[in-house]
């Protein structure tokens, strides 16, 4: 089995070329039978199909007549299938219209009209009462502490904290006042795991 990943970014390639990063691909030969990487490189073409074949003579030492090859439709090319029948090795390499002939796929297009199951899980009904926003409570300077919305005093739980880039002051309530709270659900993404903010 013949595996690969693109790399864009700019620890794939330590040199500025023509006003964008170059792509590499790492790629790796595996023993589907153990689970193991057999060969490993990295290239610094763009095009999967012009590595097949090395990859393909790395791993010669450990195939045998029964070995086969497999390979998404990146490596398909003509001229790769045409050096594997001369060289008599056994392979499958998927085409970019393999699902159009393949059955198995010939209602496909029915799925397509549908939403996207995983867009949005909630159906806009299911959503629940607007979560508060920081607007909504009251800081206090003088006493380092935040009055929520049910009027409840939260204290200072650490300053300065950095949180996806951005810099922000973080409150906390007791739980005396917090678990019993009717706003949880505004208050908190997951009131039934979350004692307290």
């Amino acid at each position: 089995m013949v595996c690969s990943q693109r790399l864009a970014s700019n620890d794939a390639q330590p040199g500025h070329q023509g006003g964008g990063w170059q792509a590499a691909q790492y790629q790796a030969a595996v023993d589907a039978k153990h689970q193991v990487i057999v060969v490993a490189e990295v290239i610094r073409s763009g095009s999967k199909q012009q590595a097949l074949m090395p990859l393909i003579e790395a791993s010669g030492a450990i195939r045998d007549a029964t070995t086969l090859i497999t390979a998404d439709a990146g490596y398909h090319s003509n001229e790769n299938l045409k050096q594997l029948r001369a060289r008599e090795i056994p392979a499958l390499i998927a085409d970019g219209e393999m699902r159009k002939r393949d059955e198995r796929f010939a209602e496909e297009s029915k799925h397509k009209a549908k939403p996207d199951p995983l867009y949005d899980k909630n159906a806009p009904g299911d959503r629940g009462p607007k979560k508060f926003q920081p607007s909504d409570f009251q800081v206090d300077e003088t006493t380092n502490s935040c009055l929520c919305p049910a009027g409840e005093r939260l204290y200072s739980n650490g300053s300065n904290c950095t949180v996806n880039g951005r810099r922000h002051h973080k409150y906390t309530g007791a739980a005396s006042s917090c678990v019993p709270c009717g706003l949880r659900k505004q208050c908190l993404r997951t009131p039934d795991r979350t004692r307290v903010r």
